[in-house]
């Protein structure tokens, strides 16, 4: 007999809203199912502007992202890194640990909480950082999700694998006379 397939319902979170266990949860999804490091997470966390979560039948978190701020400094180095050091904007945010549990991949958990992620950002820039060999995820940011690459692969400090910088509403050249917009657009007209 089948399972039948659970209910994946995903939301963002502020961190100052998670209780210790969801957060317990969280760490311990993404330090079993990538290569960040528990020293990584904790100085990351106080970065965190609103963590993505998806939870399959209301109890079990099966999925993991979050959009969270980096130190100036080592945004700066990622794209300097990557060969692009024009293109830092100190208003980007890093969308990170995105992570969904083996034994719920293909039930389109990636999907929902991209949108979730796209739609809470508009037309903000942000970034991400990905491992090169990690091909699903280089298909899949750069064709569907709307980034696209910046600059070459690298080598990190922070990783011991080849990276490679992703952006989204990012513009060649840095211009800080733009002003920030959140949200999306107003329709012509309006």
């Amino acid at each position: 007999m089948n399972n039948p397939k659970p209910e994946i319902s995903v939301r963002l979170i502020r961190p100052i809203d998670c209780s210790a266990q969801l957060i317990d949860a969280y760490k311990t999804l993404l330090l079993a199912h990538t290569s960040v490091k528990d020293s990584h997470f904790r100085q990351g966390l106080a970065g965190v502007e609103q963590f993505v979560i998806a939870v399959a039948d209301n109890a079990k978190l099966v999925g993991t992202a979050c959009l969270k701020y980096q130190s100036r400094k080592y945004q700066q180095y990622l794209f300097k890194q990557a060969g692009v050091p024009e293109m830092y904007n100190p208003d980007s945010i890093e969308s990170a640990w995105v992570c969904v549990h083996p034994d719920f991949r293909g039930m389109g958990i990636w999907n929902k909480m991209h949108e979730i992620r796209s739609s809470y950002l508009g037309n903000r820039p942000y970034h991400a950082t990905h491992r090169v060999e990690n091909h699903p995820v280089s298909k899949r940011t750069e064709r569907r999700d709307g980034y696209r690459q910046a600059g070459k692969d690298f080598n990190s400090v922070t990783s011991e694998y080849k990276l490679r910088l992703v952006v989204a509403n990012h513009d060649l050249v840095y211009d800080p006379v733009k002003k920030l917009i959140y949200g999306t657009l107003p329709e012509k007209g309006n």
